[in-house]
C-alpha cells in the first residue's frame, strides 16, 4: 500500500477475499442496489425502504474515487451483493464499519468474510487504533456478527434513537489495535 493510500484510508483496491471484493458503485448497479435497498426486511434496522429516486441518489453520491460507501461484489461475477461503509471517524486512527447485504446472500458468511478483511486492512494496512460499529436494539444478527469479528460491546445508549416510532437502545461495538494484535499473535 502506498503512503497516500495509508494517509487517505483508501480501501477499494486493496480489500479482496477469496469470494468478495469492494469497488466504487457505478450507475449500472441500479437494479442490484434497488433489489436490497428497496426491501423492507433489509432496511428494517436502517431506514425506510428506498424508492427508485432514493436509490439513484444513493448511487450518484457514492460513485467516484474510493468513496466511504463501497459496493460489495462477488468476485466471480462482479455481482453486487450489498455494500460496506468504511471511513475515518473524527480522528485519523479511528474508523467506522458497517454493511448491508441483499437477503439472498445472508447466512453465507459474506459479512464475516469482508468484516475480517476490513479489520485486517484497518489495523495492518492503515495503522488504525480503533474500529467501531453500531446497531440498534433488536438487530441480533448484527450483534452476533460484531461479536464473531472480535468486537466488544462497549456501550448501550439507552433509548437514544427513534425507529418505527419507538425509542430504541443503540449499541456500540469496537475492537482496538491491542485487541486485534492479541488475537493475531
Amino acid at each position: 500500500m502506498s503512503k497516500d493510500q495509508r494517509r487517505t484510508g483508501q480501501v477499494s483496491a486493496s480489500v479482496r477475499t477469496e469470494r468478495l471484493a469492494l469497488r466504487p458503485f457505478d450507475q449500472d448497479d441500479f437494479k442490484a442496489v434497488r433489489s436490497y435497498l428497496g426491501d423492507p426486511q433489509v432496511m428494517r434496522y436502517v431506514d425506510d425502504p428506498y424508492s427508485d429516486k432514493q436509490v439513484k441518489r444513493f448511487l450518484s453520491r457514492w460513485v467516484g474515487d474510493d468513496p466511504p460507501v463501497l459496493a460489495l461484489v462477488r468476485r466471480d461475477k462482479d455481482k453486487v451483493v450489498g455494500h460496506v461503509v468504511f471511513h475515518r471517524y473524527e480522528h485519523p486512527d479511528v474508523y467506522e464499519i458497517s454493511w448491508v447485504l441483499h437477503p439472498k446472500y445472508h447466512r453465507r458468511g459474506y459479512a464475516t468474510e469482508v468484516g475480517r478483511a476490513l479489520l485486517d486492512h484497518a489495523f495492518r494496512g492503515l495503522g488504525a487504533h480503533r474500529v467501531f460499529a453500531t446497531t440498534i436494539e433488536g438487530n441480533d444478527a448484527a450483534c452476533r456478527l460484531m461479536a464473531r469479528l472480535g468486537m466488544t460491546r462497549e456501550a448501550a445508549l439507552r433509548k437514544s434513537t427513534q425507529h418505527d416510532g419507538r425509542w430504541l437502545d443503540e449499541y456500540y461495538y469496537s475492537v482496538l489495535d491491542t485487541d486485534y494484535a492479541d488475537r493475531q499473535g
